[in-house]
């Protein structure tokens, strides 16, 4: 099940985030487990955190707005697909998401081009705190063949009712299905 995180998550978010920093070798650890869980508690005050949780939260995806700030699934729950469907439950909502990894996140960029987000730059990482070479990526909902001139459909699980008049075609939003051009 995916839902909004609430406060008391916080500890579990910041234990699945230290977890990744802990086992991943070229990972340099920059702040304290307890500054994790603080870091975890302020992404679910602004909003940003859902959660995946099956008797336990198995992994999170932080996003602020069409930015996916951070996602990550712990270590044992990895492999049976709650970073896809966390991504997938943000694709629903934005019609395109970015985010950044890191170039030696090697897992990270399969499962990025597999969930069809494109390389968009590289940076030497001088402007992450890691400092560590990273990749933007960039997903964007795709476009389907035109149905008319000037009208095309675009894949969206949110559709609004058939309109009867070109006039009632929503022209832009977050959940939009079909727009006119």
């Amino acid at each position: 099940m995916i839902r909004v995180a609430h406060p008391l998550d916080a500890g579990a978010v910041g234990r699945i985030l230290s977890e990744f920093i802990d086992t991943t070798d070229w990972m340099p650890r920059l702040h304290s487990r307890a500054e994790d869980i603080s870091f975890a508690g302020t992404m679910i005050d602004r909003g940003w955190v859902r959660v995946f949780e099956e008797d336990a939260i198995l992994g999170f995806i932080a996003r602020s707005d069409e930015e996916v700030c951070a996602l990550y699934v712990a270590r044992a729950a990895r492999g049976q697909g709650i970073g896809t469907a966390l991504l997938n439950d943000a694709k629903q909502v934005r019609q395109s998401l970015k985010l950044w990894t890191f170039q030696l996140n090697l897992q990270a960029q399969k499962f990025y081009l597999r969930e069809g987000f494109k390389e968009v730059s590289r940076t030497d990482g001088t402007r992450n705190e890691e400092s560590l070479p990273d990749i933007k990526y960039l997903w964007t909902a795709k476009l389907i063949a035109p149905l008319k001139k000037g009208i095309f459909s675009v894949r969206c699980p949110i559709s609004y009712p058939k309109p009867h008049r070109q006039e009632h075609v929503p022209k832009r939003g977050p959940d939009w299905s079909v727009v006119a051009w």
